[in-house]
């Protein structure tokens, strides 16, 4: 973990992934923020690439997403069952 801010009015944490990516970038990081007083989270990732790299970027949930620039669903995953 590169930093933690848990008393903000927006808390945070940044996690260091460059070794993940070590193939195509010099430096990775992601940062989760809680925002709207806690009711929502952000995700942020920074990549320093070292050559021409196809990005992708993909996330997995069983609730209904919108897309904020278009403000429509998108993404819209079955909820799976739980394993035990």
């Amino acid at each position: 973990m590169v930093r933690l801010n848990l008393n903000a009015a927006n808390p945070f944490a940044i996690l260091d992934l460059t070794e993940a990516y070590r193939d195509f970038a010099s430096k990775s990081t992601r940062k989760v923020s809680l925002i709207n007083q806690r009711s929502a989270f952000l995700i942020e990732d920074e990549f320093v690439l070292i050559k021409n790299t196809e990005v992708a970027w993909e996330q997995m949930t069983a609730n209904s997403v919108k897309s904020r620039k278009e403000e429509r669903p998108c993404c819209a995953i079955p909820r799976l069952p739980r394993v035990r």
